[in-house]
């Protein structure tokens, strides 16, 4: 597999990350046919949304972020529906895993959530090159770790605990986030 072969699938799989996720935090990131995004991706969404017909009004929201807003409920569940039928189709064929964010719990874990959206946010303003770490739970070998699983343009790099991988405890442990 090619570099674009992969690059592309890792990128909507992360814009559907972004959007989905937005809309189940309930911090205003995506509520009331609002969504807020950050910039670097504002462009690619615009583009979606004009594939599908979609018409928004978008608006600077500060100097990192923009905002779209729906002109109906409908044209929200298209983008909420495409994006969840990419997941259940497209992320396995390519090995992209979803992000877990319940981490066995009945609630997201919004402080994760957030840490993976600045990680997107990251990845982004690189071009998409380097290293996106998608947290996948609790590690199986590390008590109280959460491990996350790597990719770069060309595919899964592996499946590494969050403390070889970050600094900061508070975005790898799991006892600091609950």
């Amino acid at each position: 597999m090619n570099t674009t072969e992969f690059w592309i699938p890792l990128q909507i799989s992360l814009m559907s990350d972004y959007f989905l996720i937005s809309g189940m935090m309930n911090t205003g990131r995506r509520d009331n046919l609002r969504f807020i995004c950050d910039k670097t991706f504002s462009s690619k969404y615009s583009n979606l949304f004009h594939e599908f017909g979609i018409k928004t009004e978008s608006f600077s929201y500060d100097e990192m972020d923009m905002f779209f807003v729906f002109q109906s409920k409908e044209d929200e569940e298209k983008i909420e529906d495409y994006y969840q039928d990419w997941n259940l189709s497209t992320r396995k064929r390519y090995m992209i895993i979803s992000p877990d964010i319940y981490e066995g719990k009945i609630n997201i874990n919004t402080h994760l959530c957030s840490a993976y959206f600045g990680l997107i946010e990251d990845f982004s303003r690189n071009d998409l090159q380097g290293y996106i770490q998608i947290p996948a739970g609790p590690s199986d070998s590390h008590p109280n770790v959460r491990d996350f699983v790597v990719y770069n343009d060309q595919g899964m790099v592996g499946t590494y605990a969050g403390s070889e991988l970050f600094e900061d405890p508070a975005f790898y442990r799991l006892d600091n986030l609950r």
